[in-house]
């Protein structure tokens, strides 16, 4: 059975993937259930425990689950609400009969003990992150960057932090226990002299007691284990071929 959550509470989960219950969760914190945007809905037997969570945000599915999930129907159900892009783990996008692009989730192995950082100029956050041509980051526009982004740091389900006006790193989604690092970037004439590393660690500083997670295709991986981020599993994204 699947339903609608609707009342701006969701119910708690003991799923594996704690990177896509964290996207998940900091969406909804960051708009509940009163926006045509986004709609959560969960899935549970008649009488057992929740056994996917699945989220529509625009056009993209986000979907969380455990093994006893029923596919099947989380396959039918996606058809008939619609999608351009779906993320989950390898294994629920290959259940759903889709083709899909491997990220390597990390985890933080660290200590963070700090308060989220105050608001940053947007406009400047965005053009670190997409004034240079940056592969590992998916370009997006500015209106609908800034209107999310600027939301979500408003009710701290988001952070961002500018160094030397050449560096920022972003954590597009925040919630009371955990945190999703989406992108670092450095101008190029400051590269190789360690402000990446830095913005990236004054981030995380601030996520205070936070499991925190990042996404990272594979030429990146390196850069994230040096700064203290371990190999947890792996998360993928279906990408529909006119999107």
């Amino acid at each position: 059975m699947i339903k609608l959550i609707e009342t701006n509470h969701l119910p708690s989960v003991n799923f594996t993937d704690g990177f896509s219950v964290t996207k998940i969760k900091a969406n909804f914190l960051s708009y509940g259930c009163g926006y045509d945007f986004l709609r959560v809905w969960y899935q549970k037997n008649e009488n057992g425990p929740i056994t996917a969570l699945i989220e529509k945000f625009e056009n993209s599915i986000f979907i969380a689950a455990d093994p006893t999930a029923d596919m099947n129907e989380i396959k039918e159900f996606i058809s008939v609400i619609g999608y351009t892009s779906v993320q989950a783990t390898p294994d629920i996008l290959s259940a759903l009969g889709l083709s899909f692009k491997e990220y390597q989730v990390l985890e933080y192995n660290g200590i963070t003990d700090g308060s989220l950082p105050p608001y940053p100029n947007i406009k400047e956050v965005y053009s670190l992150l997409f004034g240079e041509k940056n592969e590992h980051i998916a370009h997006t526009d500015f209106e609908g960057f800034y209107a999310d982004l600027s939301h979500k740091i408003r009710r701290g389900t988001a952070a961002a932090i500018i160094l030397e006006n050449a560096a920022v790193c972003v954590a597009s989604h925040i919630t009371a226990d955990s945190a999703v690092i989406s992108g670092v970037a450095v101008k190029k004439a400051a590269r190789k002299n360690g402000l990446g590393s830095r913005v990236l660690n004054q981030l995380i500083s601030s996520l205070k007691r936070r499991k925190i997670f990042v996404a990272a295709e594979k030429s990146v991986v390196p850069f994230y284990m040096k700064n203290k981020f371990k190999k947890a599993f792996k998360t993928a994204i279906y990408e529909a071929k006119e999107y």
